[in-house]
């Protein structure tokens, strides 16, 4: 399968759903694990690791596809492939955003603090420390007024790159007709009624 498929939507927007769907779908997706070795190349503008990794499979989801400037240069590299940018209310995803990081990284029921990103052993001591720096920069952790804003202009950029193509999906995967959107923007047969629900929080 040459034609390649990137999710770009930002996390807590459906992308567990989307790659589960993706998988139905037979498509082979790169392993989640591996990608977030990839942030810090991203962080210094560096994609020829990412390039090289997404010669390993036909689908990609996640960071750092999930984050800018990621789609442009695939867009480049790998003519004819397909886009998909997940969205959500920004209401919706900040408090899905808030709530997982409460789940799975917090001392507390409070969201998690700086020290507690920087205790995590997730990829290395410190890594999520390192992820929330270069993807929402020096606000205060949790800004809400501040990540919207980076939300928001995140799909607006997309939306505007693509403006004038077709090979873009916008997709909100707790609609209904949602995996038909989908199967039909990749010509694929329609195997189920709905998205996989995962990674609900």
């Amino acid at each position: 399968m040459e034609q390649k498929v990137f999710g770009i939507g930002y996390n807590k927007t459906g992308l567990t759903s989307l790659r589960y769907a993706l998988k139905e779908l037979k498509y082979k997706v790169g392993d989640r694990a591996s990608v977030f070795r990839f942030i810090n190349s991203w962080a210094k503008r560096d994609f020829n690791p990412i390039i090289e990794f997404c010669k390993t499979s036909d689908a990609f989801i996640d960071i750092p596809f999930s984050r800018s400037y990621t789609f442009q240069i695939l867009d480049h590299v790998f003519t004819n492939s397909k886009f998909i940018l997940t969205i959500r209310d920004y209401e919706e995803w900040f408090d899905s955003f808030v709530r997982y990081n409460i789940k799975r990284y917090s001392s507390t029921d409070n969201p998690p603090t700086e020290q507690d990103f920087k205790n995590n052993n997730l990829v290395y001591k410190g890594f999520l420390w390192d992820l929330m720096k270069v993807s929402f920069g020096d606000v205060p952790l949790f800004d809400k007024k501040a990540y919207v804003k980076i939300y928001n202009k995140h799909n607006e950029d997309i939306i505007d790159y693509f403006k004038f193509r077709k090979d873009l999906l916008i997709l909100k995967v707790s609609d209904k007709q949602a995996y038909p959107m989908l199967c039909k923007f990749l010509d694929k047969p329609i195997i189920n009624k709905d998205f996989p629900w995962k990674n609900k929080s």
